[in-house]
């Protein structure tokens, strides 16, 4: 049995006309089937009807009390009915998602934002226990579509139009070094005092260029003498905390120390 004029079930009206069938036929008529769907018993015949023209075959036999299946209505309704449970299902599933958060995250974070968001992430397991969560820390500029990932921070200028991006605020700096390293060296004042100091600089992955160090108006372009350079933000801290010299780094990677009073 073929549907004719290339009609198929993306049709709405072929769908509903489906239900009709499936439901007249267990329920042995027509306005049983209506109160179950809502309808009338006439515009439940009326919708098989309609599906019997399309299909060109008679699905149903009709008396004054009830309707039966015909031999190619019994092949259709049991392949239809099956159709119309996994429809059924799909919403189910559907809407449980759409209940609580569950499947797998993939996130793509910076190596120093990702390291400080790590103790969070037994919060986030207790409140989204069905999300598991596909952790990449890394500082290049990643493919979200072609790796498949969900959700990427970044810090800078956005600069792919075609994402989606949320600002979450602004990201200050603080040149620091070790108190060992100060006594050994004058600690600046302004920042024209930082081009006798040995630097650590941070190379961006994605341009291959020195991230410069944030001045503005007359100390713009300020910098210190370069002595290591690391394309991870990791290895600047490590570096600025062994001695090395001093580096520019996020407040929110250097508070801690500071705190602490080893930067």
């Amino acid at each position: 049995m073929a549907l004719q004029n290339g009609q198929n079930f993306r049709n709405y009206e072929t769908l509903a006309g489906v239900a009709a069938f499936v439901h007249a036929a267990e329920q042995g008529g027509f306005a049983a089937a209506g109160r179950i769907l809502g309808l009338s018993g006439s515009a439940v015949g009326k919708a098989v009807g309609r599906l019997e023209a399309r299909l060109g075959v008679r699905l149903l036999n009709r008396t004054t009390r009830k309707v039966t299946l015909t031999g190619p209505g019994a092949e259709f309704f049991r392949r239809a009915r099956n159709i119309l449970a996994e429809l059924d299902e799909a919403e189910q599933v559907l809407a449980e998602q759409q209940g609580a958060p569950r499947g797998r995250l993939k996130v793509s974070l910076p190596h120093n934002i990702g390291q400080l968001l790590v103790p969070k992430f037994a919060e986030f397991a207790r409140l989204f226990p069905d999300v598991a969560l596909d952790v990449q820390l890394e500082d290049r500029l990643v493919d979200m579509v072609g790796e498949a990932i969900d959700v990427a921070l970044r810090t800078g200028e956005l600069t792919d139009s075609s994402l989606i991006a949320s600002r979450i605020g602004p990201q200050h700096f603080v040149i620091c070094g070790t108190p060992d390293y100060f006594r050994r060296m004058p600690q600046p004042e302004t920042p024209n005092d930082l081009a006798v100091h040995r630097g650590v600089s941070f190379r961006v992955p994605t341009t291959g260029q020195i991230y410069p160090w944030s001045f503005c108006g007359e100390f713009a372009g300020a910098t210190a003498t370069d002595s290591v350079t690391f394309n991870n933000s990791d290895g600047v801290l490590a570096a600025i905390r062994s001695g090395v010299g001093i580096g520019q780094l996020p407040v929110i990677l250097a508070r801690s120390c500071i705190a602490r009073g080893t930067m």
